[in-house]
């Protein structure tokens, strides 16, 4: 019975011929052949069909039509095994095969340059901030990196956003808020004065006259000393004591009442427009004047208002001591300059007797008035040879 190897054209036999294919499965099947897609043709190899191939194949020449017989195996070459199971020549060679589909992009993993050593040292950079996300969508500034996992991740920046128009409720919003602020700075700077006034200059102030009295009370102690007799504004003039202010509390007195001389201590009213009131010196009949502050620049007389009728108020410029007693006080406004005239309160009168006036500023923390104590000289005693006990008692 003639065979058929099927030709590279998909020639089929007619099916009334007999013939069958080389290595087609004996037992019929059901399904129908397909009919070879002649765009995609594919040899059939004779190693795949089990038909040992001739290591030096004689090509023979055939007239059209003729068919070509298979040559006969030498006895040397052992048969070609039989194929129990073939598969279908059509299932093998002419199953359509599923037309590839187009590849899906799937992204990758996210490039971090932190992970690159390049650019491991500029992973700690922050970029800077982008004026507005642009087309590039979202940008990426500094990196961090997660303390659980290790993985570097990038921070995103986000984008300035561009102010809105201000209308008229918008701008007197901006304008109080710049006006708050400005109240809140000039506040902090009122409070640091206060400070400043209020605490610093009475440390500094105490400090400095202490060191006066100190220097003050060794010039006196010297036994050449000589109290100078002239005095200009400005010039120390000597000591006060006042037991009810402190066991230990003592000031120097300076020549004049002006502000920057009232900065280093109580000072003696004298020149200027005090010089036709006649101030007295201490010890002499007539009014012995001393001013002094209140508060700030250590407040020699902060508490003037503390003494009373009795206390005693103790002078001395090195070559005597002058013990005055509390007899009145009175407050004043700062016009009524008679309480310092020789005879407080009558300037036209004649002094007959030696008196002291103390000033200072009421009430505390304000310059409206003057407070004022009186006081009378009761003893006067040589420096060296010191003061009475009794005048250093304070009466209860």
């Amino acid at each position: 019975m003639p065979r058929y190897i099927s030709d590279d054209d998909g020639y089929t036999p007619p099916a009334d011929s007999g013939a069958r294919f080389l290595a087609r499965d004996e037992e019929p099947h059901d399904e129908q052949p397909v009919s070879p897609d002649p765009n995609e043709p594919e040899e059939i190899q004779p190693s795949e069909l089990g038909i040992a191939q001739e290591s030096n194949p004689q090509p023979e020449t055939q007239a059209a039509g003729e068919i070509v017989q298979s040559q006969d195996v030498p006895e040397s070459q052992p048969p070609a095994p039989e194929l129990t199971q073939p598969q279908s020549e059509w299932q093998r060679d002419f199953q359509p095969q599923p037309e590839p589909s187009e590849p899906q992009y799937q992204p990758g993993p996210a490039y971090s340059p932190a992970q690159d050593s390049i650019f491991a040292g500029l992973a700690q950079v922050p970029v800077a901030e982008p004026e507005h996300e642009g087309a590039l969508g979202t940008l990426y500034g500094a990196f961090t990196e997660d303390e659980e996992t290790g993985e570097t991740q990038a921070v995103p920046v986000q984008p300035k956003q561009a102010k809105e128009k201000l209308g008229f409720g918008g701008w007197m919003r901006e304008i109080l808020g710049l006006i708050g602020e400005l109240l809140v700075t000039v506040g902090m700077f009122l409070l640091l004065f206060v400070a400043y006034e209020l605490w610093w200059t009475d440390l500094e102030g105490n400090a400095e006259q202490a060191d006066v009295v100190q220097q003050m009370t060794q010039d006196f102690d010297d036994p050449n000393y000589v109290m100078p007799k002239a005095k200009n504004i400005g010039d120390k003039y000597g000591l006060i004591y006042v037991p009810r202010f402190g066991k230990n509390w003592v000031k120097p007195i300076y020549e004049g009442v002006s502000l920057d001389i009232l900065r280093k201590g109580p000072g003696h009213y004298s020149g200027g427009k005090w010089d036709d009131m006649d101030i007295a010196d201490m010890g002499e009949v007539g009014n012995f004047a001393v001013a002094g502050h209140r508060t700030t620049w250590g407040a020699p007389f902060n508490k003037i208002a503390t003494l009373k009728n009795g206390d005693y108020v103790i002078v001395t410029n090195g070559e005597k001591w002058f013990i005055y007693q509390i007899y009145d006080h009175t407050v004043v406004t700062p016009d009524q300059v008679q309480v310092v005239a020789p005879v407080p309160n009558h300037p036209r009168e004649t002094a007959t007797e030696a008196v002291m006036t103390m000033t200072s500023c009421h009430p505390e923390f304000s310059s409206r008035e003057r407070y004022v104590q009186w006081a009378k000289l009761v003893d006067t005693s040589d420096y060296k040879q010191g003061v009475k006990a009794e005048y250093l008692e304070v009466a209860e």
